[in-house]
């Protein structure tokens, strides 16, 4: 008998941890706090760490510098969401 793993299988789990940590990060007590302070609306924060961990970290289609500057995001939201995230997954 052979067993067989599927890569998409393991794909989809991969996305859905990324789905729920965007969410978390956007939510949690420090984001909310930096966003109040340099006056930036939640979504924009929430499109911000959506794209900054799944298009530079995850699907390595842009780089970190191209995602900031597109949201003109200040730098200590930027470090912020790397700590969050690299406890949560490996950044590389």
């Amino acid at each position: 008998m052979e067993w067989k793993i599927t890569i998409k299988k393991l794909e989809v789990d991969n996305k859905k941890d990324y789905s729920c940590l965007v969410d978390d990060i956007a939510n949690s007590e420090k984001i909310k706090e930096l966003s109040k302070k340099y006056n930036i609306p939640e979504n924009i924060i929430h499109e911000f760490i959506s794209q900054f961990l799944i298009k530079v970290f995850k699907e390595k289609k842009n780089t970190e510098e191209e995602i900031i500057e597109k949201f003109s995001m200040p730098r200590e939201i930027v470090d912020e969401v790397k700590r969050q995230a690299s406890s949560s997954l490996s950044l590389q």
